[in-house]
């Protein structure tokens, strides 16, 4: 990825939840306050339905198949179900 996007995987297991990662990585890619990108975010997508669908099952085992595409602040936001996510910034011409 360059300059314009970020991936990453979220960890589950240090107990962040998924929306707070989201935000972290558009806000720096953004360079907007992180409270502006959560409040989009909340906008599009409620946060505890993001947990229920992506967080691992409760054996552990990690979702399959699973894909969410949404945008928040000026980029597009994947999120796959094994965790991996990526945020592309796609400001708006001139």
């Amino acid at each position: 990825m360059d300059d314009d996007s970020i991936l990453f995987r979220h960890d589950w297991a240090d107990g962040t939840e998924l929306g707070p990662s989201i935000t972290d990585a558009v806000a720096r890619l953004t360079d907007t306050p992180p409270e502006r990108v959560g409040s989009d975010l909340r906008g599009s997508v409620d946060p505890d339905g993001l947990e229920r669908v992506f967080h691992p099952s409760a054996d552990g085992a990690t979702r399959e198949g699973g894909r969410l595409v949404v945008p928040v602040e000026s980029c597009v936001v994947t999120v796959e179900s094994d965790g991996w996510v990526s945020v592309v910034h796609r400001p708006e011409d001139g």
